[in-house]
């Protein structure tokens, strides 16, 4: 086998391994982050229950659409998208802003990503904790179906992952991309069925079951509001993660050794 491949694999396997050095570097961030702060995260948990209860209670009378069937809907879309975003964005900087540690310090570059991920993960954590309170609110009960919640926040967290670093090693070595990202990411906001549902395409459904972003909300969504296993859905999300992480494995193999240099 070649030998940055080789060096990739190693790279990938090891991040992994160093659980308890992104575990505590990220947690260490998000605690910097609110450092002589009351309530912490659970500010961004405060902003997002005022935008989703506004939003979900105006875009409901906008689309003809109940306030206890509408505001779930934005409350789980609107978290999970959350998540997807920071990570995207985060990750178009990861290794930039990790410049030192990269120069002095001989750690898996898959190390900066994760520590970047399970600071959005905590972070998201904190916001989910709405979802169950807006449930209740609305009167849907949650059911044995919320189990499969677990193996959804994986498959995400794994499209997230391959993602992350595919982003971070080309913009690293093209600093014109996060601006691109950045626009593309709010125009998938806008087409992706977030603050809309995909019934109000009408005879275009189509057009939302072909987008990415929807079958990775709906392993949300489908659980808990429509109490069944979207199985289309995780098959759509797995394949995606299993093409990504291909095409993953082989930017890290071929670009890998040239990320420090770039810096």
């Amino acid at each position: 086998m070649d030998r940055h491949k080789q060096l990739a694999i190693r790279d990938l396997r090891e991040g992994v391994l160093a659980w308890h050095i992104w575990g505590s570097l990220g947690w260490h961030d998000v605690k910097v982050r609110y450092r002589r702060s009351l309530l912490g995260p659970l500010w961004l948990t405060l902003s997002a229950a005022i935008f989703i209860g506004t939003i979900g209670v105006l875009y409901a009378r906008f689309f003809g659409q109940t306030t206890s069937g509408f505001v779930p809907h934005v409350a789980i879309g609107f978290i999970v998208w959350t998540l997807i975003v920071s990570v995207v964005n985060d990750s178009c900087v990861v290794f930039v802003l990790a410049e030192n540690i990269l120069k002095q310090v001989n750690l898996p570059l898959t190390t900066h990503v994760l520590r970047m991920m399970w600071r959005n993960v905590i972070i998201f954590l904190h916001n989910f904790a709405i979802v169950p309170i807006v449930l209740l609110l609305a009167g849907k009960p949650l059911t044995l179906y919320a189990l499969i919640l677990p193996i959804s926040l994986v498959v995400l967290l794994w499209n997230c992952y391959w993602l992350a670093l595919v982003l971070a090693t080309l913009c690293t070595r093209f600093r014109d991309i996060p601006p691109i990202v950045g626009n593309v990411a709010q125009l998938f906001f806008f087409i992706s069925p977030i603050m809309w549902t995909p019934e109000f395409l009408g005879n275009r459904i189509w057009v939302a079951h072909y987008n990415p972003i929807y079958h990775l909300i709906e392993l949300f969504r489908a659980p808990l509001l429509e109490m069944r296993i979207p199985a289309g859905s995780f098959i759509v999300c797995i394949a995606m993660g299993v093409v990504g992480s291909a095409f993953c494995y082989a930017v890290l193999a071929r670009l890998r050794h040239l990320i420090t240099y770039w810096l």
